[in-house]
């Protein structure tokens, strides 16, 4: 409190140390990480190896393209933006390192990069013409996903690039410890350490949450939105060209359509990681968990013996309603907490009455 000639004046709360500002140094925990918790216990419920070393490394070996995917989706749709595109820049990344490594273990990491630092280029450019022409992500990302296939398609001819060394796919599943392929998680600890030290840990990742929360605003105080929004598609195609190497490195043998149909696995993700499709809410954390509880959803579904035509139906299903489920607990959990606040609030102000009337008596 402090006092002036006008009277006592109430200091306004610094916002550094605020309750508010607090929760929100970290993401919040979504409700994909209580989904995550029951598909594992029902999992284990049904197949009593589920929760063996060797199937849950299963799990995060068919689910590390998407995990890497959706936490750089994630960069994208916090901008209130979108990417269709990157499907294709997984298959071009993956097809210049089976073209270039030619089973040469020398020239893995180079042309690794090389693939990463083209696949960023290619996020660039979608982030460029979106920001600089004011056209609509969906329609830029649309027209770049088919263009790059279409590149693909030139290039190989159909045919399979084989030409991954065997010392790279070895190094990735091959060692293990305690059951886990230890080039595995390296790729996804390190993949999602990135991301979150850059989304949650810098100016950039602020000003790209500011930015889809509230463009205006951001633009009035000049803080260079559309900078941001160019580099939040360079991040996303960069972690798009290292799913890339990941597939490339995995199978051995890259082929054409390799990556499509990922987009939607990586916007499906993220979505149910609790990123906001409007913009300004999400964590890459979260993302990661949405593109796991997807990949055990698929196991799940592998494991009860449905077909293979209708598992994207149980996938899709299955994500509806526990997006539904979680919006409609959400939202009555926000009653219930309102609720509570405007009963402590009551009793507070009945408190204070009966202070006030014994104080005047």
């Amino acid at each position: 409190m402090s006092t002036s000639a006008m009277g006592t004046t109430e200091r306004p709360q610094d916002v550094s140390t605020s309750p508010t500002k607090a929760k929100r140094r970290f993401p919040s925990i979504e409700g994909v990480w209580y989904l995550l918790v029951v598909l594992l216990v029902v999992g284990a419920f049904v197949n009593p190896n589920f929760a063996s070393p060797g199937n849950l490394n299963n799990i995060l070996v068919g689910a590390a393209p998407a995990i890497l995917l959706a936490v750089g989706q994630t960069f994208v749709l916090l901008g209130r933006e979108i990417d269709l595109s990157v499907g294709s820049i997984v298959g071009f990344s993956a097809v210049i390192c089976g073209n270039f490594m030619n089973h040469d273990a020398a020239l893995a990491v180079p042309v690794a990069l090389l693939a990463i630092l083209v696949a960023m280029l290619l996020g660039l450019f979608n982030g460029v013409v979106t920001v600089a022409f004011g056209i609509p992500s969906f329609v830029v990302t649309l027209g770049s996903m088919l263009v790059i296939r279409g590149m693909i398609n030139v290039w190989t001819g159909g045919a399979p690039a084989s030409g991954i060394p065997d010392e790279l796919t070895a190094w990735l599943t091959g060692t293990r410890i305690g059951g886990f392929a230890v080039g595995v998680l390296i790729v996804v600890i390190f993949g999602v350490g990135i991301a979150y030290v850059l989304a949650h840990r810098t100016v950039f990742g602020r000003r790209l949450v500011l930015t889809g929360a509230n463009p205006r605003a951001v633009v009035l105080a000049g803080l260079h939105a559309n900078r941001t929004l160019i580099a939040a598609f360079a991040v996303n195609g960069a972690f798009a060209g290292l799913a890339g190497v990941y597939y490339a490195a995995w199978t051995g043998s890259v082929r054409g359509d390799i990556g499509t149909g990922m987009e939607l696995v990586a916007i499906a993700a993220a979505v149910l990681g609790g990123v906001a499709l409007t913009g300004g809410r999400g964590s890459v954390i979260s993302a990661a968990a949405g593109a796991i509880a997807l990949s055990v959803i698929l196991n799940l579904l592998i494991v009860a013996g449905l077909p293979f035509e209708a598992q994207d139906v149980g996938r899709g299903l299955i994500i509806i309603v526990a997006v539904l489920a979680y919006d409609r607990l959400r939202t009555a959990f926000g009653k219930w907490r309102v609720r509570r606040r405007i009963r402590s609030e009551h009793r507070l102000q009945l408190s204070t009455e009966k202070l006030q009337g014994g104080t005047a008596q």
